[in-house]
């Protein structure tokens, strides 16, 4: 895959734009300075001397953007050089998540071919899930990729790791969208499963390598990811786990959202019938979920040609 600009341009504009983040510390007064930073000088090239008296920004120091810089640059060099830097307004940045407000400005993608625009589903859940709901991912991600439909999920233990494994097995496209750098494994144990994602589907960051992984950076995956899908299947879920965050990201991003029937039938939780309330989809089978879809024109109906889709009961204890 080839960028725009080129990869080397994408790597110096990349890196400016984060030593400006590592100076500020805060996103939206990087984005605003980002953005006059680019009509202002040429940011194709390493920050120097002068750089904060040209964006005006009396909060800027100069020795500490140059010094930001290169620990950044220092950073980039844990990249492969088959690692991609897409940043917003690229040709090439996933066009669905550019829709959203909560597009990154650069993303770091390692992958084999260009997958981030296909058709994908996000399935998420909690870390400490049960046997049938480890089942459940991977035969959902069975059905999806079988109907043409890339997998998203985090890459974390529990729910995300059935749903990527499940894709794979049967040679499907599973997209990882991480909470930490590209450059990094997290959690250690899927290191092979990672590069296994990274080189058949993608992996996907919005954490430039020398950045730390805070709690906060998780959320942000989230949004991310969400907005890189037409939707998001929570799976299984207590009251207080992550994917939750997903989901209501995904509502404010106006994107489908879908729960489990006997989640709802759970009256031990109270999240499924929240998300219910607030415009999420309840669905008992694989086809209630892709009829969503097709109505919705976000994947082609299926063919009369096909063979008959399977259904899959969603049963949550």
């Amino acid at each position: 895959m080839s960028q725009t600009n080129g990869p080397e341009r994408a790597r110096e504009r990349a890196a400016n734009y984060f030593a400006l983040f590592e100076t500020l510390r805060n996103q939206l007064a990087t984005t605003d300075a980002w953005e006059r930073t680019k009509q202002l000088l040429d940011v194709d090239v390493p920050f120097g001397r002068g750089t904060a008296t040209a964006i005006g920004r009396l909060d800027v120091d100069d020795h500490e953007l140059i010094a930001n810089r290169a620990k950044v640059a220092r950073g980039f060099q844990q990249l492969r050089d088959s690692d991609i830097i897409l940043e917003l307004g690229d040709e090439l940045y996933p066009a669905r998540l550019a829709a959203t407000p909560d597009a990154p400005t650069f993303l770091f993608v390692r992958q084999e071919s260009d997958v981030l625009d296909l058709p994908s589903i996000s399935i998420v859940g909690t870390r400490n899930a049960s046997d049938e709901g480890l089942a459940r991912a991977r035969k959902l991600a069975h059905l999806l990729v079988k109907r043409g439909i890339a997998v998203c999920s985090g890459l974390a233990l529990g729910i995300d790791q059935a749903a990527h494994r499940g894709a794979l097995e049967i040679g499907g496209v599973t997209i990882a969208v991480l909470g930490t750098p590209i450059t990094r494994y997290y959690p250690r144990e899927h290191q092979q499963l990672q590069d296994q994602i990274g080189f058949v589907g993608a992996v996907v960051s919005q954490f430039h390598p020398a950045s730390k992984t805070l709690p906060l950076c998780f959320p942000l995956r989230n949004a991310t990811m969400s907005g890189l899908s037409l939707g998001t299947v929570v799976v299984e879920a207590s009251e207080t786990s992550g994917a939750l965050i997903q989901a209501r990201k995904a509502l404010s991003q106006q994107r489908e959202v879908f729960i489990p029937k006997s989640a709802i039938d759970n009256h031990r939780l109270r999240w499924p019938r929240r998300l219910r309330d607030d415009g999420a989809h309840v669905f008992a089978t694989i086809d209630e979920l892709l009829d969503v879809l097709e109505a919705r024109k976000l994947i082609p109906p299926q063919s009369a040609v096909d063979s008959p889709s399977q259904t899959l009961v969603m049963n949550v204890s």
